[in-house]
């Protein structure tokens, strides 16, 4: 009994462990969301990545202390320490402290200048200053509204219509900002001419960064199009008008940041701009934003193209944009570097339904959600915060203090690019260009590798200059000989009409330089070979596959794993048999006298050229530089431009062709190719879907 007791004792112990155990565990805070997180490789090409933001709860009206709730709230500010919120449908606007996160104050008393209430329901954009006045973007009733701090109208713009004159476009207010110098900044829905300024007594002063028209596939078409109408036809027509902008915000510097109102397709350069006071875009013209392929981690929905409604950017300059087709926030560094998103469109916590606003709170974003009526919160991870540090140190000259921050990072995400950039740029300004070289190789980032690259190369030069300078010497002795076995293999034999290369094995070197007398002995001494033809294409794919793996990175546009084994076999002696036999069968409706072996070897024997430029230019993609690939260019150009001259002279002289005859046999050859490739891929498909067929029907007897 003794001893029932003590086991009864342990068990009850053990159960109350495990009780406080899984307590413990359940309080701990939630590392996980309802999103991924990705980042984009050089090629553009989606990678997971940790969440740089995580969800932290969303704050209803009833978190709040509000007893009515928000009723399609559409914009917020964070001034003075306080957030206010446009309740739209209230006609209100909620001051939050940040601190409790509690309502502070409900605004609603505005009146105008005889004391009467002023209306604003509907209004879809404001803006405080740091007095304390109130700018109101009116829409339902077409003008902007300025209150003082003690909510009495101080001023009404409306229409201005001597920047308008000529047109009927509505003056439908839908974003008001204040600009540091007082400039007041309006946006429009119907006027894409750039957002409206005004003076503080309300004056209308410029047009400011008037947008442009973006050359969609629409706008192609219909600029295709409207070359084919009459005018009354043009005029009954659409037109195309540059995209209005959606929102805008102001950085420390007083740069004005704009989003596009338009959805845009993946990777857009202008979608988002800094427009200093020029109107122009300060951000490098390279810089994309939004997604750059269909297929994200983001598996919740289908993406096909991103709308910016808001921005926002916080104290760091970091660069934070809400999608409001998509429910997510992009946030990206000054230099249009992505750091990372998160959100989406659902019902999970953290997960939007109608965001309409962004701001940075003291580190933390808030979304404004129109449709659930509250505001969701996102704190930044670890991940997140090394990522932003390592970028805030940018052109540092503390050295030491970049590589630990970008080694951090690394180890948190050993998939992302950015710290081997990073840790490319440490590693180049101390010096160390060779391992400058094989971070940026990894980062994809090609000209900071060529520009390594060529210091690397400079220390290498002035290591081994004697070796260089023999090597030299080499190569060019060896051309030299080379050059004299083939002058004297070319001359003719005494007591014969030949030269030792115009043999069956030496033709192929002779065409080079002789291609009319080489393709005449075609038909006169039977000297084309299929073998030594088949060797050729052989060849051709041969060192083509070599070049794709063996070109310099500087000059690589093509990653290892995009290689395929079939792709390259039809791009070298797919292509060459499909014009060898468009060719042999268009020029026997045309009356060629070129057999389909003639043509086979001719052609064969003409890509001698174009192979070897292929090689030579991979080798030199090893020791030039990006701005050096000229060369490349012109070794290539001439192998290409020699061998399609051979093919000419081949065409020519084994059809008995002129040369306009023979363009258009190489006109109608090519309209072959198209034919016979387009019934070869008709057949393919045919057999796969036989092949289908024969299987399902094997599967149901199985079955059965």
């Amino acid at each position: 009994m003794r001893n029932f007791g003590k086991l009864f004792k342990v068990l009850v112990l053990t159960l109350v462990a495990v009780m406080l155990l899984s307590m413990s565990v359940s309080a701990l805070p939630q590392l996980t969301a309802p999103y991924d997180g990705y980042e984009y490789d050089g090629y553009k090409t989606s990678h997971e990545a940790p969440i740089t933001y995580l969800t932290q709860g969303s704050l209803t009206a009833a978190d709040l202390g509000l007893e009515t709730p928000f009723s399609s709230a559409s914009d917020m500010v964070y001034k003075n320490g306080k957030l206010y919120v446009l309740d739209t449908g209230n006609g209100r606007i909620v001051v939050i402290d940040v601190s409790t996160y509690k309502v502070k104050e409900i605004i609603s008393d505005f009146v105008d200048q005889n004391g009467a209430p002023v209306n604003f329901t509907g209004a879809t954009g404001f803006d405080v200053s740091e007095n304390g006045d109130f700018y109101i973007a009116d829409t339902k009733n077409t003008r902007v509204l300025v209150f003082d701090s003690n909510r009495r109208l101080a001023l009404e713009i409306g229409r201005p219509d001597e920047a308008l004159a000529g047109t009927d476009t509505p003056f439908d207010v839908a974003k008001v900002m204040l600009g540091n110098d007082g400039t007041i900044y309006v946006i429009c829905k119907s006027i894409n001419t750039g957002i409206l300024t005004f003076t503080q007594e309300g004056d209308f002063k410029v047009f400011y960064g008037s947008n442009t028209v973006q050359a969609t596939a629409d706008v192609l078409k219909q600029f295709f199009y409207n070359k084919f109408l009459t005018r009354a036809q043009r005029a009954a027509r659409r037109s195309i008008t540059p995209t209005n902008f959606a929102n805008m915000t102001l950085d420390a510097h007083n740069f004005v940041y704009t989003v596009k109102a338009d959805r845009f397709i993946f990777g857009s350069s202008d979608v988002l701009q800094c427009l200093n006071y020029t109107g122009k875009s300060n951000l490098k013209s390279d810089t994309s934003f939004g997604e750059y392929e269909n297929d994200s981690y983001s598996f919740y929905w289908d993406r096909f193209n991103n709308c910016f409604t808001d921005l926002d950017i916080d104290t760091e300059g970091m660069i934070n944009v809400l999608d409001s087709e998509y429910g997510r926030v992009y946030q990206y560094t000054v230099d249009g570097d992505f750091i990372g998103s998160f959100g989406g469109k659902g019902a999970y916590q953290g997960m939007m339904s109608n965001a309409t606003a962004i701001e940075t709170v003291n580190g933390e974003v808030l979304v404004l959600d129109a449709a659930k009526s509250c505001l969701h919160k996102y704190a930044p991870t670890e991940y997140g915060l090394a990522l932003r540090h390592a970028f805030l140190l940018g052109d540092s000259t503390d050295l030491d203090a970049r590589e630990a921050a970008w080694d951090h990072v690394l180890k948190l995400n050993s998939n992302s690019i950015y710290p081997y950039y990073g840790l490319g740029l440490v590693n180049d300004e101390r010096g160390e260009y060779k391992e400058a070289m094989e971070n940026f190789q990894i980062a994809g980032a090609q000209d900071e590798y060529s520009k390594a690259f060529k210091q690397y190369r400079k220390q290498a030069m002035a290591d081994n200059a004697l070796w260089i300078v023999l090597v030299i010497v080499l190569i060019v002795a060896v051309i030299v000989l080379i050059k004299k076995f083939i002058n004297k293999k070319m001359k003719v034999v005494d007591g014969t009409a030949y030269s030792p290369l115009e043999t069956k094995w030496g033709l192929p070197i002779y065409t080079l330089f002789h291609p009319v007398d080489s393709f005449d002995q075609f038909k006169d001494r039977k000297t084309e070979s299929p073998l030594i033809a088949t060797g050729i294409v052989v060849l051709w794919f041969i060192v083509d596959t070599i070049s794709f793996f063996c070109t310099g990175f500087s000059f690589s546009t093509a990653r290892v794993t995009d290689f395929n084994l079939l792709i390259e076999i039809f791009k070298t002696v797919g292509l060459f048999l499909l014009f060898v036999a468009a060719n042999w069968s268009m020029c026997t409706l045309l009356n060629g006298k070129g057999t389909f072996k003639e043509i086979y070897c001719g052609v064969a024997y003409s890509l001698i050229p174009y192979i070897v430029s292929i090689g030579i230019a991979a080798a030199l993609s090893n020791v030039l530089t990006g701005s050096e690939g000229v060369f490349i260019t012109i070794v290539t150009s001439v192998g290409l431009v020699w061998s399609i001259a051979l093919v000419a002279f081949a065409l020519i002289t084994l059809h008995e062709y002129s040369f306009g005859k023979m363009l258009w046999s190489v006109f109608l050859t090519l309209i072959a190719m198209i034919v016979i490739g387009f019934l070869m891929a008709l057949f393919y498909t045919l057999m796969l879907q036989v092949w289908q067929f024969g299987k399902s029907i094997i599967a149901e007897l199985q079955l059965r």
